[in-house]
């Protein structure tokens, strides 16, 4: 057994939230990436005046939309 001696790796900086530019994502609201995936568990989108409904929004819907968020000086989602 050949056993090579270990080195030492600097730890990355964690990220300070201190100064960060936070956009809240109501999901569900935000954007529809994949319609495929909107009559999943049954539900069924609804007007977008029926406030307590589906509307459709999905985690494709904001990753399509990440240069926009970028743009606006956004750092955390």
């Amino acid at each position: 057994m050949l056993l090579e001696p270990l080195t030492q790796v600097e730890p990355k900086p964690s990220f300070n939230y201190r100064n960060a530019n936070i956009y809240f994502v109501m999901l569900d609201r935000f954007n529809n990436g994949d319609t495929r995936n909107d009559n999943s568990y049954g539900r069924h989108k609804d007007g977008k005046q029926e406030i307590g409904t589906f509307h459709g929004g999905d985690i494709q819907g904001v990753i399509d939309k990440l240069d926009y968020i970028q743009s606006l000086g956004t750092n955390v989602i």
